[in-house]
């Protein structure tokens, strides 16, 4: 179960406590600032649970939220569909175009335009020249690059791809090491709420030990031109601690298609080429990658000609939050919060550990708005999910 309220646990030093941080953003990781939240930030979280406000879009209350259907296929995967139009694909395992999954993914994911967001290689085609490194980049997912259970070696959940004979070839050269996998063992949907939620284990590949259990929760939600997934995820150490060395490769993340590469000579507006945003004027990889954000944003336009803004968001009841982030011009946008020395040149790295049978909740939302927004315009999105589920494992009302 998710806990009813309280936050997370949070690592200073070498002991746990529930914190806000207090980070400038922008800033290169370092070691947050911790403090209480303010007297008008709890009073303005009073007033939302008081008033119901937090809700998704900014024109929710002229274009009404569209129907959420589930449409369960084989190997445990859930369509989910806005009305009739596919939106995306749980995964919770399986083979796909001769591919086995080594985690779960949420593939493809299709804006309200019914375009291709992610990018599609290695696990099918869109009737475009697709670049083809990383062929771990799959969808949206969840994953670490360097993971030490015990005393033992460190362990990649990351850098894996598993294709069968026949299967896409991938250019990329994997480094040697232990790897990990998620399996899913349980997946329940609720389509009236909306929800499918997820029990997976984390194990090693080589001998299938398993080293924690993540427990996820996902809401879906969308209008006539916008598409939202809430996250909540938690997960939970077993008999070993696990910790989470500082690693730029991880965590949460998806890959784009060639569409939104940011400054990509196949864009298809020379207007308005894709690029990341954040806040205070941040723009560019150059200004994103490896800096901390409450949230970013990718901003482009779709080769049907779709205006397309991507939101990231990071709850501020995230462990290390801001988070850095780990956004490249080809493609990939991630959040990582426990990745911060490799991003400041080793400088104030931060090992995230989970003693045995110790947990953490991470809350993520994403959202596909088919409009170029303005730095303001997000600010007030990410403002209202924090007011909407502050404090609270249960996602905001849209």
């Amino acid at each position: 179960m998710f806990p009813a309220e309280g936050g997370d646990l949070r690592r200073t030093g070498s002991s746990f406590r529930k914190v806000h941080a207090s980070v400038r953003f922008g800033s290169l990781p370092g070691k947050p600032r911790w403090g209480r939240p303010s007297v008008l930030r709890r009073l303005s979280w009073m007033v939302v649970l008081v008033t119901g406000l937090g809700g998704l879009a900014p024109w929710a209350a002229e274009r009404p939220l569209q129907s959420i259907r589930f449409v369960q296929l084989g190997d445990g995967a859930i369509e989910i569909r806005v009305e009739k139009a596919l939106f995306t694909v749980w995964r919770p395992g399986g083979i796909v175009n001769q591919v086995r999954l080594t985690r779960p993914i949420l593939w493809p994911v299709i804006s309200s335009g019914g375009s291709p967001v992610t990018r599609c290689w290695p696990l099918g085609t869109c009737g475009r020249d697709e670049p083809k490194d990383h062929a771990h980049h799959q969808g949206i997912w969840l994953a670490y690059g360097r993971l030490v259970l015990g005393e033992r070696d460190t362990l990649d959940t990351w850098a894996v791809y598993r294709p069968l004979p026949g299967g896409p070839e991938s250019p990329t050269r994997y480094r040697p090491g232990e790897r990990g996998i998620v399996t899913c063992e349980q997946t329940t949907a609720d389509e009236k709420r909306a929800e499918i939620r997820a029990r997976c284990r984390w194990q090693t590949e080589r001998d299938g030990r398993q080293f924690l259990i993540e427990e996820r929760r996902m809401r879906f939600a969308a209008g006539k031109d916008w598409r939202g997934i809430d996250f909540v995820i938690r997960l939970r150490a077993l008999d070993l601690p696990v910790e989470f060395l500082d690693s730029k490769e991880g965590f949460f993340g998806l890959r784009v298609g060639p569409d939104l590469a940011e400054a990509s000579a196949d864009s298809p507006s020379a207007q308005k080429p894709a690029g990341y945003f954040g806040p205070g004027g941040a723009s560019g990889e150059a200004q994103i990658w490896g800096r901390r954000f409450p949230w970013v944003a990718l901003r482009g336009t779709l080769a049907s000609g779709e205006p397309m803004t991507i939101i990231f968001m990071d709850h501020p009841d995230n462990v290390n939050h801001p988070s850095p982030w780990m956004t490249r011009a080809y493609g990939l946008f991630a959040v990582n919060p426990f990745g911060t020395g490799e991003f400041a040149e080793g400088k104030d790295r931060f090992h995230f550990r989970l003693p045995a049978g110790g947990t953490v909740t991470l809350k993520y939302r994403i959202l596909l708005c088919s409009r170029h927004l303005a730095a303001e315009e997000v600010e007030s999105l990410y403002q209202r999910y924090c007011e909407g589920t502050s404090g609270h494992a249960e996602i905001g009302s849209w």
